[in-house]
């Protein structure tokens, strides 16, 4: 046997080790699965997945999920966001989220950061203590079809800190039948240590066994599509499953719709299944609505004269979610996106002997 297999084997051996004790000690906190919720009203009320949303571009709070969901973008994209957490049952008390995001495209990659603080007061359910949490992420598109990510997050706060990595992938199949703009994702996220409060109780009472979150070694899977496009309305779904820790399944289904480009709305629905055995689950829906406002850059204009650098669009937009308790989330915040994305063919110019090229142009 050589050295080489002894180093694999004994390494392997130390993965499985890790992997194991992870496994065994799952007893989260209620409703952490959901804290990445907190990051975007729309993640709030659409219940983000793997595959993102089938209507909206990826915002920065969706790469806790899948970093690999901005490697498409085109345009700078800014993202602001406060959640509100009220118990007025069970649970009496205030918390609060604050969220800073942004998406920046280069020629190489794509880059994503979050900002994220969490502080929830409460006792029992939502008992998440306070935290400062930050994620930073790379993606690219392989091929037009095909987009990869890698990303890094870090959770400080009052309890042990945690510093884990995530990687991911998203596939676009194309039209499937009816199903426009199909698409497949998968992501593993929590390779690493989670943040763990100091005491709170995890689902199965006791705060010595709890654990931390997010759960350690998640794999998240995930589709989405239009099912509905015709230039009045635009209709999509999404669907998805998360395993944390392999000792937990979550799933989440969302259904969006779009009004002419300007005005939309999501409902999401989730069943975190160890929550559920626990009877501290909610099965209520989640909602949220925004609008799309396009807005000119006399900034811009000034700088260039490149047409989809003259108009960007910003998107303010609220959600909410009931957790169990009596404890209701409200969020409101807005996205925006710098310029319009780029749907032209490249511009040919062909210039013949004696020929004007202003009547030669032809656009592909």
């Amino acid at each position: 046997m050589t050295k080489k297999t002894n180093a694999f084997r004994t390494a392997l051996f130390g993965f499985s080790i890790w992997i194991a004790g992870n496994i065994y000690a799952y007893n989260p906190p209620a409703g952490a699965e959901s804290a990445a919720e907190f990051a975007s009203p729309l993640l709030l009320g659409g219940t983000g997945g793997a595959a993102g949303s089938p209507l909206e571009a990826a915002l920065p709070g969706d790469l806790w999920i899948n970093p690999a969901l901005s490697a498409g973008e085109q345009r700078v994209l800014l993202d602001v966001s406060y959640a509100g957490l009220y118990g007025a049952q069970d649970e009496r008390g205030y918390g609060n989220a604050v969220n800073l995001g942004a998406v920046v495209p280069t020629s190489f990659a794509v880059f994503g950061g979050s900002l994220n603080f969490l502080q929830s007061p409460f006792d029992a359910l939502l008992p998440l203590g306070t935290s400062l949490g930050v994620n930073f992420t790379v993606s690219k598109d392989l091929t037009e079809r095909f987009y990869t990510g890698i990303g890094v997050s870090a959770r400080m706060g009052s309890g042990r800190a945690g510093v884990s990595a995530s990687l991911g992938a998203l596939y676009h199949f194309g039209d499937l039948a009816f199903l426009r703009d199909f698409r497949l994702g998968v992501s593993v996220t929590g390779l690493g240590t989670a943040f763990r409060p100091d005491g709170v109780a995890g689902i199965r009472g006791g705060t010595e066994d709890a654990d931390g979150f997010p759960g350690a070694f998640t794999l998240h899977t995930g589709l989405s599509f239009l099912a509905v496009d015709n230039g009045m309305l635009k209709a999509g779904f999404s669907a998805g499953a998360s395993f944390p820790s392999f000792q937990n399944t979550v799933l989440r289904v969302g259904a969006e719709a779009e009004i002419r480009e300007l005005v939309f709305a999501k409902a999401g629905w989730t069943c975190n299944f160890a929550e559920l055995a626990e009877d501290c689950a909610s099965l209520m829906p989640s909602v949220s609505l925004g609008v799309r406002l396009k807005i000119g850059s006399a900034a811009a204009g000034k700088l260039t004269d490149r047409q989809d650098w003259m108009e960007s669009e910003l998107t303010p937009s609220a959600g909410y979610k009931y957790f169990d308790g009596g404890i209701h989330a409200f969020s409101a915040g807005a996205t925006l996106r710098l310029g319009q994305e780029d749907e032209s063919g490249p511009e040919i110019e062909i210039l013949l002997p004696g020929g004007n090229p202003e009547t030669e142009r032809v656009a592909f």
